[in-house]
């Protein structure tokens, strides 16, 4: 196909495609995963509400939060501790969501704050990639031989891991 692989899900889709072919579509999840924080953050049942994303994937804006025929999102935007108490309100920040009246993919952060992001890359020691090379390798010298050991290390690395995602965006402290 002849282009970077980004993301563990476009990996496992290209190679599904050179098995499959055309029967592989490959979605990705950070929509879903965005719809549920959202009514999280409002309090509602993600099985009582009705999300209007637009855009596919990555490139895309929640802008309306439907139940009961009304619209949760404006709540949202009113109260500053549930706007703030998302990955993406933190990411951006309560006044840029009330600006925008909608909620961007996390990935837009790269959009709306590239020389921001780009400083702060530039500023650190390592890079993503560097930093999990290195947590991967330590997370298996640690397992070593003792399987048991190996859920409690991986639940500990994954944390780490998600705690430090997306940090080069310089998280908005709300």
């Amino acid at each position: 196909m002849g282009h970077q692989l980004h993301e563990p899900g476009r990996i496992v889709t290209e190679a599904m495609s050179a098995v499959l072919g055309d029967r592989v579509i490959g979605i990705c999840d950070s929509p879903v995963g965005l719809c549920r924080r959202v009514a999280g953050a409002l309090g509602v049942s993600e099985s009582d509400a009705t999300f209007d994303y637009v855009g596919l994937n990555h490139l895309g804006w929640l802008r309306r939060v439907m139940v009961n025929g009304h619209d949760k999102l404006p709540h949202l935007f009113d109260d500053e501790t549930a706007l703030t108490s998302f990955e993406e309100g933190k990411l951006f920040g309560a006044q840029w969501l009330r600006t925008l009246r909608s909620v961007p993919n996390e990935y837009l952060h790269y959009y709306y704050f590239a020389r921001e992001t780009l400083e702060q890359m530039r500023a650190q020691e390592t890079t993503r990639g560097e930093f999990l090379k290195d947590q991967q390798r330590s997370f298996y010298e640690r397992i070593g031989e003792n399987p048991q050991a190996a859920l409690q290390a991986w639940l500990e690395t994954r944390s780490e891991r998600e705690s430090t995602y997306l940090a080069e965006g310089g998280r908005s402290p709300g």
